[in-house]
């Protein structure tokens, strides 16, 4: 029997050593601070990271819990004395805390400790056996990100704009501006479909929108749309929007600016500039009505006189008062009341003289050259008058006896932006001894006053029966 006695106490020694072997091991390995408390003789004592993370040598640690408790943090130190022997009295196997502990260097580090507590075979508390790990600059990081999320949480709740974010169709946030802007409280907003709160004129293009940038698909940047309010009301506002990760999944964070007061702005201006057109497009109406009421009169005028000149000048009045008035028509019946076509102009201008000279149709053909070109009223008026008295000239003395020919109009754009007028003909020609600058009938005074008067050049070119060129800026 005394062998097997032997035989069993080695066992039970060698299974000792491999299990305290074991624990040396793992305390070796470990991060923390492992501390073993004898209660019944309040020894205690540290492993040797106790050095690494606090700074203290073995030996300048005192046995006992003194020791321990002296380096907690004065504002700690209740909470913890009282932990503990709540716990042991109470039978509990655990305790666990979170306090200040100094280091050497006199800088308290944050904390995490726990303890187990082991029994005598009576019960009786008899050690406690516990790991301090250093927390500080998890504790740090937390206070950042609590900053920062702070900080966050008063530029997003602060902002004078609404944010909102969107997921899966449904609000999933928004802050307080938000809240001001539709009126609605959080618990009938929040993972509510958003299209709800969207005029339901503009609901389809803000859904496509939404759905474009959740696809990854380009999507207009900013636009405006009309928004309900809880109160039955609408505001337009203005919205910018991009992609996000809303916790893993895609969202869209909105940025709403209340643009009411500037849409209802721009309402007034709208129709206030209706208001102007119509009485713009009401004045040309006018003006071009009383203007073919004097034509008439002096139709009626000519139709009293034998004397063939008077009736000349009379016919000559009324085509200049038909090319001013003609002006005015192109602008009443024009898109935009600031500027006429001039090609178009020039069409119903030759048309109506073509008619006004010529008896037989086929005597003279017209040929244009025309590219597009825009002139405002200022300019349009003595161009226009310009061009009558040239076209005239032509049909009265290019082709005499019923001679046949071409006159060819010619409108366009130089390359430095100037405006170039051409009317030529190939008929008997401009005599070659007279100067049209100094020429004494009406129509050639008038050419050159209005010359003048747009700060034009002419040019006269009696190569192949006569060629006038007008160059000039649109005036100021």
């Amino acid at each position: 029997m005394k062998p097997v006695a032997i035989t069993e106490r080695k066992r039970v020694e060698e299974a000792l050593r491999e299990s305290l072997e074991r624990f040396q091991l793992a305390n070796r390995a470990t991060f923390d601070v492992i501390w073993d408390w004898n209660l019944q003789t309040d020894a205690l004592r540290w492993n040797e990271n106790i050095q690494t993370l606090f700074g203290y040598k073995a030996e300048e640690i005192e046995p006992g819990i003194e020791s321990w408790t002296n380096r907690i943090h004065p504002e700690d130190l209740a909470r913890v004395k009282t932990g503990i022997h709540a716990a042991i009295a109470s039978g509990q196997e655990r305790w666990f805390d979170q306090y200040r502990f100094l280091r050497k260097d006199g800088m308290y580090a944050e904390v995490e400790d726990r303890g187990y507590i082991a029994r005598d075979a009576s019960g009786q508390p008899a050690r406690m056996i516990g790991a301090m790990r250093d927390i500080s600059e998890r504790i740090q990081s937390e206070k950042t990100i609590q900053a920062s999320e702070l900080r966050y949480r008063q530029l997003v709740e602060n902002a004078s704009e609404a944010i909102l974010v969107v997921q899966d169709g449904l609000l999933k946030f928004v802050n307080r501006t938000a809240t001001q802007m539709i009126g609605y409280p959080e618990m009938e907003r929040i993972s509510r479909p958003f299209p709800e709160f969207i005029h339901p004129d503009d609901r389809e293009m803000v859904v496509d929108n939404y759905r474009k940038r959740i696809a990854g698909d380009t999507a207009q940047p900013r636009y405006a749309f009309r928004l309900l309010t809880r109160d039955g009301g609408v505001k337009w506002v203005e919205i910018g929007a991009v992609l996000i990760d809303w916790e893993g999944r895609p969202a869209t964070l909105n940025f709403l600016t209340d643009v009411t007061d500037r849409h209802k702005g721009e309402e007034s201006t709208q129709a206030a500039l209706r208001e102007k057109e119509v009485m713009l497009r009401e004045i040309h109406h006018r003006v071009k009505n009383n203007m073919q009421v004097i034509s008439s009169l002096f139709n009626l005028q000519a139709d009293k006189t034998l004397n063939r000149e008077c009736r000349e000048i009379l016919k000559e009045t009324q085509t200049r008062i038909r090319a001013m008035s003609l002006v005015h028509e192109k602008l009443y019946k024009s898109r935009d009341l600031s500027k006429i076509d001039l090609t178009v102009y020039i069409r119903s201008l030759a048309l109506h003289l073509f008619n006004v000279y010529l008896t037989d149709p086929d005597q003279v053909r017209q040929e244009t050259d025309f590219e597009e070109v825009f002139l405002d009223v200022n300019s349009a008026v003595p161009c226009g008058l310009i061009l009558n008295e040239l076209i005239s000239n032509a049909l009265k003395h290019a082709f005499p006896e019923g001679r046949k020919g071409l006159i060819r109009i010619g409108a366009k754009r130089g390359p430095d932006g100037t405006i170039i007028l051409r009317v030529a003909d190939d008929g008997i020609g401009f005599p070659k001894n007279l100067d049209f600058r100094k020429d004494e009938s009406l129509g050639l005074q008038i050419v050159s006053l209005l010359v003048g008067q747009l700060e034009a050049a002419i040019d006269l070119d009696r190569t192949n029966g006569t060629a006038f060129t007008v160059t000039f800026r649109e005036l100021k």
